[in-house]
């Protein structure tokens, strides 16, 4: 006697068959490409997009931020050859000496909002502006006395 139990066979009214299965997603494919670039093409431009300000990284297709994190002034060229597009953090900076450096070998920079950088507004080296890292977290009361509460806001309501 035969003690293998009978495998399971599905039911063909339970699946469709191949070619419908076909027929399907060649029909399926172009009605959603349709719907997305006729949703595309209605959208209202996007206040926040880069390609709204002046200034800021390219928007080409062709651009791919590559930065550098805190790296020396000196080695901007090397950085550049070596395929970096970007510096992310000037080191006690900007100062215009760290600006001008970027800028002559064409470097574009992410730094602090301090006073060379508030003086240099419109200068294209800078495309955007760095913050402390978690600044509405809270801060230190100094070595050994703890932390104070998370900072607030300055404009508007949280969350």
């Amino acid at each position: 006697m035969n003690m293998t139990p009978p495998r399971s066979v599905p039911s063909p009214r339970h699946q469709p068959p191949r070619a419908q299965h076909r027929l399907v997603s060649a029909l399926a494919l172009p009605t959603l490409l349709a719907t997305s670039a006729l949703s595309l093409a209605d959208a209202a431009p996007d206040p926040t997009s880069a390609s709204t300000f002046a200034r800021g990284l390219p928007t080409s297709p062709e651009f791919f931020p590559i930065a550098v994190w805190l790296q020396p002034p000196a080695r901007a060229q090397a950085y550049r050859n070596a395929g970096f597009n970007l510096y992310v953090g000037l080191w006690r900076g900007p100062t215009n000496a760290q600006l001008d450096t970027r800028r002559d070998v064409g470097m574009r920079v992410i730094c602090d909002q301090n006073e060379v950088g508030r003086r240099r507004l419109d200068d294209p080296t800078i495309v955007a502006w760095m913050h402390g890292d978690e600044p509405d977290n809270a801060q230190s009361l100094g070595p050994g006395k703890g932390y104070g509460p998370p900072n607030p806001p300055p404009h508007g309501k949280a969350g």
